[in-house]
């Protein structure tokens, strides 16, 4: 059987009621301390969107990958989050500082957040402990959601996929590292994943062998490819087209 190694990078909002643990990337700290701060783009091969700001953590985009980092933590292509707040957020790469917000971007071909009427969009609320908690639809079943931007993929247990109908006793089964230590689970492709109107068809996902996650993780499978926004307690997801 072909085993791959994949990984599940929980979100820093706590998912250790449910046997996770968030994982950061490993930090790489600047060596140039005197560098001056700019406005302009300084990258040309990744393009950055910033995508989520918080006190203290961001999630950046990063050629289409989506990436929570704590300040001080460095995405696999060495950009690292020196500070965060709700207005910007300041990064480093090979040196140069930038200060990024919401609005903003390092690199080419980004398109802004939509602001278009005519695409679908829904607001979240956070629950108690900073949680984005939403009803949604998987293959136009209703479930209840957890929004995760440290998910790779939208992400639930075995138990929880056989009461969705989701037939991945055949799938491909990948090795999966989270706070307990490895376990399995199987690759599939959800038809579709719906929060409100904003549905999405042919997303990845990962099935969990056993009871964990107790709740289904909306990962970055799905969140990379709407335009996302957090501004204090409110999400806004909305489709890119």
């Amino acid at each position: 059987m072909r085993q791959l190694k994949a990984f599940l990078i929980m979100a820093y909002w706590g998912l250790t009621g449910m046997g996770y643990s968030h994982n950061g990337y490993s930090s790489t700290p600047s060596n140039n301390s005197q560098n001056s701060t700019h406005s302009s783009p300084v990258l040309s091969a990744n393009h950055i969107i910033v995508k989520g700001l918080f006190a203290g953590r961001a999630v950046l985009e990063v050629n289409g990958q989506a990436h929570l980092l704590k300040e001080g933590k460095s995405t696999p292509e060495g950009i690292t989050l020196l500070r965060a707040t709700s207005q910007y957020a300041q990064i480093e790469y090979n040196g140069v500082i930038s200060k990024l917000n919401l609005t903003h971007q390092v690199g080419a071909n980004y398109a802004a957040l939509h602001t278009d009427d005519n695409l679908a969009s829904v607001q979240l609320y956070s629950q108690q402990g900073g949680h984005f908690l939403t009803s949604g639809r998987i293959n136009n079943r209703w479930v209840e959601l957890m929004i995760d931007t440290g998910a790779t993929r939208v992400t639930l247990n075995s138990f929880t996929a056989t009461q969705l109908g989701i037939n991945f006793q055949t799938a491909p089964i990948v090795d999966v590292e989270t706070a307990k230590g490895n376990t399995q689970a199987h690759q599939v492709v959800l038809s579709s994943v719906a929060v409100g109107d904003v549905l999405l068809t042919n997303v990845q996902a990962l099935v969990i062998i056993g009871r964990f996650p107790q709740m289904i993780l909306l990962g970055n499978s799905y969140l990379s490819r709407v335009n996302m926004r957090i501004e204090n307690t409110t999400m806004t997801l909305q489709a890119k087209y």
